[in-house]
């Protein structure tokens, strides 16, 4: 799952579900939305981005939502998607960006209005840093990692990234 803020509210996205008889696993495909001040849940039931370890983030009036796996064999081989889509909070609707380059998970930031993917996931780690400029809607390759990583925890702060992964604290 994935959790986003927007407007008091916390949007919980994406994530898998099990059957009733705990057989299979489904890809969620709906929003739960807590609103913190009522103390309550609306369920919206339109999620296109159905796809497990996806990432997002809040943007303005929007939330983004990037790759992730969307089919599991039984031995784990993952399939992996680079749909990359927009939900505008304010109207409901959603949009399709610009396909990402490599289809993967992965985890990133956004720094004036662009996202800055670090690394990932898809069969194997990658050790590349991706960029979407959200005004121009054109990914670019910022560079090579020194290591693959995969499954990164990315924050910032004052245009500095600061990602952690395989051990190692790393600033980009």
């Amino acid at each position: 799952n994935n959790l986003n803020y927007y407007d008091n509210k916390l949007y919980v996205l994406g994530g898998k579900r099990i059957s009733k008889t705990g057989k299979y696993q489904y890809l969620e495909n709906e929003i739960e939305v807590f609103d913190l001040t009522k103390q309550n849940i609306k369920i919206d039931k339109t999620y296109p981005h159905q796809a497990s370890n996806a990432t997002s983030f809040s943007y303005n009036d929007n939330i983004i939502v990037l790759g992730g796996s969307i089919k599991s064999t039984e031995n784990g081989q993952k399939e992996f998607t680079n749909k990359a889509h927009l939900y505008n909070i304010t109207s409901g609707y959603w949009y399709e960006l610009a396909d990402m380059p490599i289809a993967k998970e992965t985890a990133g930031t956004i720094i004036d209005n662009k996202i800055y993917l670090i690394g990932g996931n898809n069969g194997k780690a990658l050790a590349n840093i991706e960029s979407f400029d959200l005004t121009t809607e054109k990914w670019e390759t910022e560079g090579e990692l020194f290591s693959d990583f995969d499954n990164t925890a990315v924050t910032s702060n004052n245009g500095i990234i600061y990602f952690f992964g395989d051990r190692k604290m790393c600033v980009y």
